[in-house]
């Protein structure tokens, strides 16, 4: 039996089809013994934290933000992270921005404050909530598969920290996800060879990040 977390999370816009497959994947994650990571933001949210049970870390980013309960673990050690993964993202051009509250600032201190605290509860769905323990595998779905919206700052520290990204908008993706499921395999598995075929700083089937 594992002892993992992974991070699942999607756009506003992520399909019902793929939503009911995000809940299949957090009940089987959670009978490997996975823990998600995931918040409050989305129906794909949702979708994890159906399946996954008591397996989950729901969070926020602070208390009872939008009437919701959850995990609020928002430092200035995790804001400071936020700030250094937006800088990232400006300083390599990667498509699109973090959200449109973020799109004209050309400076972070220009980002609104409760904007910045949720990049970076962000940060903590990735690195857990003591910024300590990465997650083992991110799984997602974003139009295109391209890295914008919410999604985007997650997609990006996962990748500049080599955890494996799984798009569910990309078919390849989306068949070794379904695959896994089918065959009732180990997760760990999947993520190892997932891992072995990243390449930092290319492309990770379907996440464009140039």
């Amino acid at each position: 039996m594992n002892s993992g977390y992974y991070t699942g999370i999607g756009s506003r816009d992520t399909p019902l089809d793929v939503r009911r497959l995000m809940t299949e994947i957090a009940m089987h994650m959670q009978g490997w013994g996975y823990t998600v990571r995931t918040g409050v933001a989305s129906a794909a949210d949702r979708a994890f934290e159906t399946g996954a049970g008591a397996m989950k870390e729901v969070y926020v980013p602070w208390d009872g933000w939008n009437d919701q309960r959850g995990i609020s673990s928002v430092t200035s050690t995790s804001i400071l992270l936020a700030r250094q993964v937006w800088e990232h993202r400006r300083k390599t051009a990667w498509d699109g921005l973090i959200l449109e509250a973020a799109h004209v600032a050309e400076k972070w201190e220009e980002i609104h404050p409760a904007t910045q605290m949720l990049l970076a509860k962000t940060m903590c769905m990735i690195l857990g909530r003591n910024l300590d323990r990465p997650s083992d595998a991110l799984i997602c779905w974003t139009p295109s598969c391209r890295v914008i919206g919410i999604s985007a700052h997650p997609i990006v520290l996962a990748t500049i920290s080599n955890i494996p990204v799984f798009n569910l908008a990309d078919p390849e993706t989306e068949d070794v996800i379904r695959t896994m499921l089918r065959e009732n395999r180990d997760p760990s598995d999947t993520i190892a060879n997932r891992r072995s075929r990243c390449e930092r700083g290319t492309e990770i089937f379907g996440v464009s990040l140039v």
